[in-house]
């Protein structure tokens, strides 16, 4: 299991190096593997390189089930992963910061920035 200091510490780098327009992301293609047969739904999946590793952000919704009253309902997780051969090799979900890493793995990937400022020339 990962040291969840450490995990932290990148995902703080990943937002900074985002933020700085040092690290760029890309929409991406979930794994064949992570999808099927399964009933979780992702569709937004961004990655990114760094240091040489491919890494992916992604958010899945699944399905929970409420034992008291009985009935399915659909949650979300935003999730980092790491990613070889096109492949996720290890993800987590249980990181603090992953929303406003996924948020700002979105914009990256849409260009927002750059759309803002021809919109503004």
């Amino acid at each position: 299991m990962p040291n969840d200091e450490k995990l932290e510490k990148l995902i703080r780098l990943l937002i900074r190096g985002t933020t700085e327009g040092k690290i760029q992301w890309e929409y991406g293609n979930v794994p064949r593997s992570r999808i099927h047969g399964t009933d979780e739904v992702i569709e937004e999946y961004f990655t990114t390189t760094f240091k040489e590793q491919e890494i992916a952000v992604f958010e899945r919704r699944y399905k929970g089930f409420d034992a008291e009253n009985e009935v399915t309902y659909w949650t979300s997780a935003e999730c980092i992963g790491f990613v070889a051969n096109g492949e996720i090799t290890w993800e987590t979900d249980r990181q603090p910061l992953l929303s406003n890493l996924f948020r700002v793995a979105k914009e990256s990937a849409a260009d927002v920035d750059g759309i803002l400022d021809s919109l503004l020339k």
